[in-house]
C-alpha cells in the first residue's frame, strides 16, 4: 500500500492535541468538582452523568478523527 498524500501525516499532531485536551479537561472537571463539593456529595451531583459513556464518546471522536486523517492520506492499492 502506498499513500497519495503523505503530507497529511502532520495531521496526527491534531490527534495528539485532542488526546491531551481531553485528558486536561477531565482532570480540570474533576478538580472543579472537588472544589465545589465534598467527596461524599459528588456521586449525588453527577448521578446522571455516566463516566463510561463520556469516555466512550471521547474514544469514538478520536477514532473518527483518526479515520479521517487516514482517508486524507489517500491510501492506494496496487
Amino acid at each position: 500500500m502506498r499513500f497519495g498524500n503523505i503530507q497529511a501525516l502532520y495531521l496526527f499532531w491534531l490527534l495528539i492535541g485532542l488526546v491531551l485536551f481531553y485528558i486536561w479537561s477531565f482532570r480540570k472537571r474533576r478538580a472543579a468538582l472537588q472544589r465545589f463539593a465534598s467527596e461524599d456529595l459528588i456521586p449525588d451531583l453527577t448521578r446522571e452523568q455516566d463516566p463510561k459513556k463520556q469516555k466512550l464518546k471521547v474514544f469514538l471522536i478520536l477514532l473518527a478523527v483518526l479515520l479521517m486523517i487516514f482517508s486524507f492520506l489517500r491510501p492506494q492499492w496496487g
